[in-house]
């Protein structure tokens, strides 16, 4: 059986976080919830998470397919993998990975359990080869023995090694079942990698980054290094984005030929940008479908299960909830748009507010094809307006409008001829008045 093993049972000292370290999200999903994805796509069976009695507090918010253990003297990873004691068979292979693991290929884990198995060690471990070493454990390889030098201990002896330790062991049970007990000590500092040097060692170098932090300085650096990687794929598939350093963009978006992405722009989760369409800076699109040639931002908001038809403009200070625009809408400035569907061709003004929530629940609306909606509008839902109809500016529409109609919902606009002049002469009066009294 493939057993997979996350040591998460460490006091994370440096990141001063109550929330444990694994469980703080880079775009969107936990450190953990990335690790299972890649034991999952390894076909590991079963999981387990080694926690403390704290951080367990906030793991069982979690709604994990995985068993828990409890490391109680937190004296190191050692400790933490001794718990996992007695849960394994000798036919058994186990992935061991530490919760501050980022590992950026989801397929890493199948690959160096493949290699493992070719190579009929006991032992295996991933690597990477990488200049920037500070904080990093290194790995001496001599006729495959391995020697780990935590980054502290390191000497001029060992400063130049290029081999950096990833956190990713693999063991056979038959392995683990010998050499478990060197674990079940009381050293100050009781290590996993203690293991890795009883005996020949499969040494996989990762082909792709995993990064590990123990700080929020070195948090932020993986979180940052992770969008980079995606911008990078996505420039050298061809797609502009006018700067990398400033764009935010989820590996699961989709994006087509000649799109253009301007700076300061967050695209995350299932986003799908459509061929020739352009992103204008400081625009926030999430799970949500942009169809072709269309225009958004700059400062736009499309949030969750938006769909925009072709050639539609969704403009300046616009935000889109839930909603379905067709092809050649214009929602160019200042409107909220929740709930709603608007037909092909229809212009919407600025300042216009479909008012979709009652207190209660949300309520949507239907907009048809061909029509105007002036601006200062407030649509409250749910109302239908129907094709080729035009809402005065100004309006508040709360009952249903047919087609080919006019649609005025305000006050009658009242001139009170000289009310300036009328009002200036009392003021003046009053004022002397005043004055005499004083």
């Amino acid at each position: 059986m493939k057993i997979g093993v996350i040591l998460a049972g460490g006091k994370s000292t440096r990141f001063k976080s109550d929330i444990p370290k694994g469980l703080h999200k880079i775009d969107g999903k936990s450190v953990i919830s990335r690790i299972l994805e890649c034991f999952n796509n390894a076909g590991i069976n079963k999981v387990y998470i080694v926690v403390n009695d704290q951080s367990f507090i906030y793991y069982k918010k979690e709604n994990f397919n995985v068993d828990y253990l409890f490391q109680t003297n937190l004296n190191g990873t050692g400790s933490a993998f001794y718990c996992f004691n007695g849960l394994f068979d000798k036919n058994d292979e186990i992935i061991v990975v530490n919760s501050d693991c980022f590992i950026f290929n989801k397929e890493l884990l199948n690959e160096f359990y493949k290699g493992f198995m070719l190579s009929f060690y006991d032992v295996g471990i991933i690597v990477r080869e990488e200049k920037e070493k500070y904080g990093y454990g290194r790995v001496l390889v001599e006729d495959q023995m391995i020697k780990i030098i935590e980054d502290k201990e390191l000497g001029s002896l060992y400063r130049n090694i290029e081999l950096i330790n990833t956190g990713i062991y693999m063991f056979k049970g038959s392995f683990l079942s010998k050499y478990m007990k060197f674990l079940n000590n009381n050293y100050e500092e009781n290590k996993i990698t203690c293991l890795l040097e009883k005996d020949r060692c499969y040494v996989y170098k990762c082909p792709s980054l995993v990064l590990c932090f123990n700080t929020k300085e070195e948090f932020v650096n993986v979180n940052r290094r992770y969008y980079l990687e995606v911008c990078n794929k996505l420039l050298n598939e061809g797609i502009k984005i006018v700067d990398k350093n400033s764009t935010y963009i989820s590996e699961d978006v989709v994006v087509g030929k000649d799109v253009e992405i301007y700076p300061n722009n967050y695209i995350l989760g299932n986003t799908i940008i459509s061929d020739m369409s352009v992103v204008l800076p400081n625009c926030y699109i999430e799970d949500s479908v942009i169809g072709e040639g269309c225009s958004i931002g700059p400062f736009s908001n499309i949030k969750k299960n938006s769909r925009i038809g072709n050639k539609s403009v969704v403009g300046a200070f616009v935000e889109v909830k839930n909603s379905q625009l067709d092809t050649s809408v214009k929602a160019k400035h200042h409107a909220y748009l929740g709930d709603v569907i608007i037909g092909s061709n229809t212009n919407v003004g600025c300042g216009v507010i479909v008012a979709n929530y009652d207190g209660n629940k949300k309520h949507q609306s239907y907009i048809g094809n061909n029509s105007f909606i002036g601006s200062n509008v407030t649509i409250v839902s749910p109302v239908k307006i129907g094709d080729n109809v035009v809402v005065g500016a100004g309006s508040t529409i709360v009952r249903d409008v047919i087609d080919n109609s006019l649609a005025i919902a305000r006050e009658k606009q009242i001139n009170k001829e000289n009310y300036y002049k009328i009002n200036k002469t009392v003021k003046n009066s009053r004022a002397s008045s005043h004055q005499k009294k004083r």
